[in-house]
């Protein structure tokens, strides 16, 4: 999911370059649904929780988001791992490695 990741945030760039507008998130969204096609389920968001998952996965694929020139990362990346984990723990650490990818 990692690569589906990075993937939706090239796809949403382009669009704010093409466009001069972007809901990243959607975007990356959109990858995701692409990657589901590939394991059957669904996708859940901080408004439309689907599970209480505070599991590993979302912090895992976190890091390309912090690589992202397009909004604020901590947000994006609570926001994109709450499409899988929505639970606090899953989330939140998906948006602090978005904002220090490298560890700083």
């Amino acid at each position: 999911m990692t690569l589906f990741t990075a993937e939706g945030l090239i796809r949403a760039h382009r669009r704010w370059v093409d466009r001069g507008i972007c809901d990243v998130a959607g975007v990356v969204r959109g990858a995701y649904w692409r990657w589901l096609l590939t394991q059957g389920g669904a996708l859940g968001s901080l408004t439309n929780p689907l599970n209480d998952s505070r599991g590993c996965g979302a912090v895992m694929r976190a890091a390309p988001i912090g690589l992202s020139p397009l909004n604020d990362p901590f947000a994006l990346g609570c926001e994109i791992g709450a499409i899988t984990h929505v639970h606090p723990t899953g989330c939140l650490a998906s948006g602090a490695l978005a904002l220090f990818p490298g560890g700083r």
